[in-house]
């Protein structure tokens, strides 16, 4: 009798042993399967002394200390984040828009005097983009896409030269002109490499020969330009 219990238990040990498993699901797929049909499925992970050998190939961890994740690739632990850094994965890492007028005013005598824009409403902003002055400071080398739209509103009904600009570093890059309309509509986007450190703003400039000394609102033939709430700016970090 004894014998044969040790046997039924061997079997069943067996059986449990190779069979898939569930978590929260009473149908796994596969060998575990914690995906829970109704409420929450998360797994947490602990951090661990193995070392990524003794581990072995796959295994997993959360660094406490890094606050990051790591895989073991057999020999080494890896970064989850690190991994990601170098793979070509768009990342916004800051966007915006304007949320009220901005007023600039056009001159004939000086060269046409640039209007860094205010975004009221920063939608996106991974910590590096400044409230206070409206400028995007880079944090690490790689590709970067900014983006940068929206509408000019000349008080003249048509007046001439708005022109949007991204600055980054101290180069201004023209992403947009246009001429003679009334409500300007404009922007465009470019794609650089870029250093940590180099600061990035948008803004515009407008009227470059229209008559009179305009700038102040009480010069004459003083045209000035309202840049609308809605302009919007995105910054994507495309990869390293």
């Amino acid at each position: 009798m004894k014998n044969k219990l040790l046997l039924l238990l061997s079997f069943l040990i067996f059986g449990v042993s190779v069979a898939q498993i569930g978590v929260g699901n009473s149908n796994p797929a596969v060998n575990l399967d914690a995906r829970a049909i109704t409420g929450n499925s998360a797994i947490a992970f602990g951090n661990t002394n193995q070392t990524a050998t003794a581990a072995g190939a796959g295994a997993m961890k959360y660094d406490d200390a890094g606050k990051q994740m790591y895989y073991s690739d057999g020999t080494n632990w890896v970064s989850v984040a690190a991994t990601q850094s170098t793979a070509f994965i768009p990342k916004v890492v800051a966007s915006g828009r304007t949320t009220v007028n901005q007023i600039n005013f056009g001159t004939a005598t000086v060269a046409p005097p640039f209007l860094k824009f205010v975004f009221g409403s920063v939608l996106t902003n991974d910590g590096n983009w400044s409230t206070s002055n409206n400028e995007y400071t880079v944090a690490n080398n790689g590709i970067y896409q900014m983006s940068f739209a929206g509408s000019i509103d000349p008080n003249q009904g048509t007046s001439n030269a708005a022109t949007w600009w991204v600055v980054v570093g101290s180069n201004r890059y023209n992403v947009s002109s246009l001429s003679n309309t009334a409500v300007s509509f404009g922007g465009g986007s470019i794609s650089l490499y870029l250093t940590a450190g180099t600061t990035i703003y948008f803004g515009s400039s407008h009227c470059f020969g229209c008559g009179g000394n305009n700038t102040t609102s009480t010069a004459t033939n003083t045209d000035y330009y309202t840049i609308l709430p809605g302009n919007t700016f995105t910054i994507t970090q495309l990869g390293t």
